[in-house]
Order: C-alpha cells, then sequence, then structure tokens
C-alpha cells in the first residue's frame, strides 16, 4: 500500500497542479481571490517531477545529475528570493523578476507567497538529502508538516485561506508532495515508526492524522464562534498549526519508543538463547530479506556432540556450542552473512554472492578453526573438537527455506557419510571414505532433495 501511495504521489501533485492552473484561468481575473500563482505551479509540477524521476532509481545509486542541479536551483532561487524578499539583499530585484512571472498582466491569478517559497525550498533539500543523509531528509520532512499544519488550519478557519497568497490548490499539493517525502523515508528513518504493522502502526497513523485533524477542527470552530478579524485568524492558525506541529513530534517519539520495544522483543524472539546466533525464526525472516541474486550455504555439525554432551553435561556442551559460534564468527567476518544454529549441534551459515571456490575455503577454513579449540576434558581422556562442513547454493529466486535446507542437509549428509570413522580415530583421506551414492550437486533433476539426502 505504501509503494502505491510513493508512485500515486507525484501523479497527485502533477493533477492537482493542473486543476489549479485550469481554475485560475477560467475564472477570469480576481486580484482579491487566492489562486495558484504560475510560478508556484511550475515548482510545484517540477518537483513532482523530480520525486517521480527519483523513484525509478534503484536505492543504492546516489541522484542523478539531473536531479541535483534542478533541485539545487530550486532550493536556491526559492531562498534567494526570500532573503530578498525580507532584508533587500538584490534590493527587491528577484522580488520584482517574480512579480513579473505571475503574468498577472496577463490576466492570472495569484502571488508566490513567502510560505510557498519556503515550502518548496524544504521539499527540494529534503529530495536531495534522501539519498544523503536520512536524518537531516526526515529534520526537512518535519519542517514540511510544520508548513503544511498551519496551511491547513489556515484553510479551515476560512473556508479559503485569508491572504490570497496562498489557495487551496498550493495547499493541495504542499500536502501530497509531503506525504511522498514521508514516504520515501519510510524504513531507517524518524518516519518509519509510522509504518510499523498490526495494531502498534495502526494506532501511531491514527494519532499522526489526529494531529492534522484537531487544530484544524478547533480553529475551524474558532472562526465559527469568535469571527476574528483576518490578522487575528492569521495568528490563530500558527497557533493551532504550532500545536499541531508539536502533536506530530510526540506521535513520533512515542512510535520510537514503541519501535525500539518491538525491535527488541523480535530480536529475542529470534536469537539463540545459549550462542547468541539467529534460532530457526530468525534465520527464516533473515533469509526472506535477502537481496543477493546468489549465496553461498555452508551446513556444519559437531561430531559426535550428543555422547560428548552426556559425558560433558549440559553446562559442559554449552560451552562448547558457544566456542563453536565464536570460531565460525571469525571465519565468516562478513556483515551481510546469515548465521545462525539450527538444532542442536547444527549451524546454518549463509554468504551472499560467494562462489563455489570460495565457499569450499570457506569450509575448510571453518573445520581448521574449529580443530584449534581446546580439546575437551572427557572421562575417557582429551577429545579434540570436530566439525563437518557441507556446501550448498542458495538461489533467493528460485528456492524456498525449506528447499535451502533440504539442499544444505543433503550435502552435509554426504559429507558426514565420508566422514563416518573420525570417531574412531582414524584420519583417513576424504575421498577415499565417499560414499557410493552421487554427491548432491550431482543428483539428477528429476531427483527431489529428499531423494539425494537418502
Amino acid at each position: 500500500m505504501s509503494d502505491l501511495l510513493l508512485r500515486l504521489a507525484p501523479l497527485v501533485t502533477l493533477g492537482v497542479v493542473a486543476a489549479g492552473l485550469i481554475a485560475n484561468l477560467a475564472g477570469g481575473p480576481r486580484p482579491d481571490q487566492p489562486a495558484l500563482a504560475l510560478p508556484t505551479a511550475l515548482a510545484y509540477g517540477l518537483l513532482a517531477l523530480l520525486w517521480r524521476h527519483d523513484q525509478t532509481r534503484p536505492d543504492h545509486r546516489r541522484h542523478s545529475r539531473l536531479s541535483l542541479i534542478l533541485g539545487l536551483a530550486i532550493a536556491a532561487g526559492c531562498l534567494l528570493t526570500l532573503a530578498d524578499r525580507w532584508t533587500g539583499l538584490f534590493g527587491g530585484r528577484l522580488d520584482t523578476v517574480l512579480r513579473l512571472a505571475e503574468l498577472g498582466q496577463l490576466g492570472l491569478n495569484g502571488h508566490v507567497s513567502s510560505k510557498s517559497l519556503l515550502f518548496i525550498a524544504t521539499c527540494a533539500l529534503a529530495l536531495l538529502s534522501t539519498r544523503r543523509n536520512r536524518l537531516l531528509s526526515s529534520l526537512f520532512v518535519l519542517a514540511l508538516l510544520g508548513i503544511c499544519n498551519v496551511a491547513v488550519v489556515d484553510l479551515a478557519m476560512s473556508g479559503a485561506l485569508w491572504d490570497r497568497e496562498l489557495s487551496v490548490w498550493s495547499t493541495l499539493a504542499a500536502f501530497t508532495l509531503t506525504l511522498a517525502a514521508a514516504l520515501r523515508l519510510r524504513e531507517r528513518s524518524l518516519f518509519s515508526a509510522l509504518f510499523l504493522p498490526g495494531i502498534a502502526g495502526m494506532a501511531l497513523r491514527l494519532m499522526a492524522g489526529l494531529a492534522l485533524i484537531l487544530p484544524m477542527l478547533a480553529g475551524w470552530i474558532y472562526a465559527v464562534v469568535m469571527t476574528p478579524k483576518p490578522q487575528e485568524a492569521d495568528l490563530i492558525a500558527q497557533l493551532f498549526g504550532g500545536l499541531g506541529w508539536v502533536m506530530f513530534q510526540m506521535t513520533f517519539l512515542l512510535g520510537l519508543i514503541i519501535a525500539q520495544e518491538l525491535r527488541q522483543s523480535e530480536a529475542s524472539a529470534q536469537q539463540d538463547s545459549v550462542t547468541g546466533l539467529l534460532n530457526r525464526a530468525g534465520i527464516a525472516a533473515a533469509v526472506r530479506a535477502i537481496e543477493a541474486d546468489v549465496a553461498g550455504v555452508l551446513m556444519a555439525e559437531i561430531d559426535g556432540f550428543a555422547p560428548l554432551t552426556e559425558a560433558l553435561g549440559n553446562p559442559g556442551g554449552d560451552a562448547l556450542l558457544r566456542q563453536v559460534s565464536a570460531a565460525i564468527l571469525r571465519v565468516v567476518p562478513e556483515e551481510d552473512a546469515i548465521i545462525g544454529r539450527l538444532w542442536d549441534d547444527e549451524f546454518l551459515i549463509l554468504v551472499p554472492n560467494l562462489t563455489q571456490p570460495q565457499l569450499e575455503q570457506r569450509a575448510e577454513a571453518l573445520r581448521q578453526a574449529v580443530a584449534l579449540l581446546p580439546p575437551l576434558a572427557t572421562p575417557a581422556g582429551p577429545h579434540p573438537p570436530r566439525l563437518t562442513v557441507g556446501c550448498a547454493t542458495f538461489i533467493p529466486a528460485r528456492m524456498t527455506l525449506d528447499g535451502l535446507l533440504n539442499d544444505a542437509t543433503s550435502a552435509l549428509h554426504w559429507v558426514t557419510t565420508a566422514r563416518r570413522d573420525w570417531f574412531a580415530g582414524a584420519d583417513t583421506d576424504i575421498q577415499a571414505q565417499a560414499p557410493p551414492h552421487p554427491r548432491p550437486e550431482e543428483a539428477g533433476p528429476d531427483r527431489t532433495p529428499a531423494d539425494r539426502a537418502g
């Protein structure tokens, strides 16, 4: 749903801009009525196109040169015009050029307000920072929400905005672009809590909606009961709009607290209590989220774990599991690797984009790392820990988690059978001990993973 709204937001903005311009042209000259000014319409339309263009680029890429140039030009133009309007930095020349661009002499209505200039500049900066600094972009979007809140309360208090510098169309376009910016930042940002699944996410979205509706309703009731003058109404709109903005911040703060609690609870539910690695549920979640086209898989098993646990006791068995886990983490340092404990003595290691030779080298490194661990003190004497490792390949687009586990188990079964004499103390060559049935990757395409494992 969020992806659909994100794709539709720029198109809706363009539709609002087109409708505003048509309403401007169709009504004839109305100098005292609010309307969507031509420069404002062009700026909103260009921003909508830039947002749309940005959506077509993969997330790992930077902004295109076109987005950078136009975004910076829009932001700089608006901010310099504001400086010229407020301080006379350029002798009022930029503001004069902007007023000429409104084409009031040709019958067009509307005026580019300071609020519109501020919003357009902030929106452009939010766009430019989405791929570089999500925190900064989130702060820009919070500023957009504040401007929108004031404008919406203005709209509610007067039915049409008190001053002729803003219009219903401008407010709608601003609100739609703000929604697009918030949706663009729905992951790994201040706004991520609003998109939580389940009841918590629904409650937070309801609170965010109330932060917009309640100040608007309060402003409308005040306007009906008190009938304020336009100057007073503008002050009241800023007051109620600021109150709504504070309510937004409280919603985001509460959402971040809830999201943190949910993440901790989810992490606990997906973490093995003995080793600290992922458990089966955590492995399943991580595999579903993998983005690589192919990944190398290692299925590792501690040789003779059951009799060792009987000899050492449960505390000794847990200590061995933690030692093996630490050895695996040393051999597999990749941050995007998925490492978890499947069963009592079985570990699954999945490393994206690992080639078959690299996979075999990593499997040998795992065996050697465990073999270097201190011997276990059993009643029968010192026993060096050993690890059996099977290799498989995982293609997320073609395989499910069950298929991955079946293939990995089949590979481990082959290696386990090939080394079945380890606990007799032999150190025979593996290939000489290979079973007569084919290795998993050599099995025919008509055989199921269960057949391969048999």
